[in-house]
């Protein structure tokens, strides 16, 4: 809760474009330019990454076409896998994210 708080207070920012900035850009630009390729998340997210040993974590934004900015973090801790393991588990998290679709 902490982190989307912090998130959505660093969007509603003055001048927030350079912490926008800052970010990597799915499928394009620092520790996400070889993750989230898919059509629906490439230059549609950005984020920060995180990792300790068994801990990996993805927080930032992702523009949706039906709800705008949605605001998300996911940390998982699972020692017993390896990084990639947790980082594709994330990465379909955030997949999942722009398949939600408005309620009629």
């Amino acid at each position: 809760e902490a982190f989307i708080t912090t998130l959505k207070g660093m969007s509603d920012a003055n001048n927030n474009q350079v912490f926008l900035a800052s970010l990597p850009v799915a499928g394009v630009s620092g520790t996400l330019k070889n993750r989230l390729r898919h059509p629906s998340t490439q230059t549609k997210v950005q984020a920060k990454t995180g990792t300790l040993r068994g801990v990996k974590a993805l927080s930032g934004y992702l523009e949706h076409p039906d709800y705008g900015t949605i605001v998300f973090s996911i940390m998982v801790n699972q020692p017993s896998q390896s990084g990639k393991v947790l980082e594709k588990g994330i990465d379909q998290i955030v997949l999942r994210l722009t398949q939600l679709m408005p309620c009629s």
